[in-house]
């Protein structure tokens, strides 16, 4: 084999092997923070410190757009109506969740969230949404800030 086919060859495996080790991105809202080696740490992939920046967001007709590296997944999208979450507060009692289900493509996707159902949500509120996303090797956590 030639130093090119070589250099190929090794290309393509590295390629590979980053695209196996990708999870996903929160991208609307903005992702309180991403690490991809801390992100399966649960409640908030590891960002549980509140941030003071916060997005609009729709009451009806919303969306959370995530970017998967899995070509296929599962994902669920709750809502924690609290200006200033801890970890703790991260339980099934104050966790609405308002979607879920599974795709199976890659890259961006909008999951459409109606938050007209949920109690306390109104305009102005102040919110977490945290997704969960198990593109098959465990569940992986972001939020952002409403």
């Amino acid at each position: 084999m030639t130093r090119l086919g070589f250099a190929v060859v090794a290309v393509a495996i590295l390629s590979v092997a980053q695209t196996a080790s990708a999870h996903f991105s929160l991208t609307y809202p903005p992702t309180r923070g991403f690490s991809e080696s801390i992100e399966a740490n649960a409640p908030c992939g590891g960002y549980d410190t509140p941030s003071a920046n916060r997005s609009s967001f729709l009451l009806k007709d919303g969306f959370v757009e995530i970017n998967a590296e899995h070509p296929s997944y599962t994902y669920q999208v709750n809502i924690l109506i609290n200006s200033n979450p801890t970890s703790a507060d991260f339980t099934s009692s104050n966790l609405v969740t308002v979607a879920s289900g599974q795709n199976s493509f890659p890259l961006a996707a909008c999951i459409p969230v109606n938050l007209t159902d949920v109690s306390g949500a109104t305009n102005g509120t102040l919110a977490t949404l945290q997704v969960t996303f198990n593109g098959g090797d465990g569940a992986l956590y972001q939020v952002g800030f409403i």
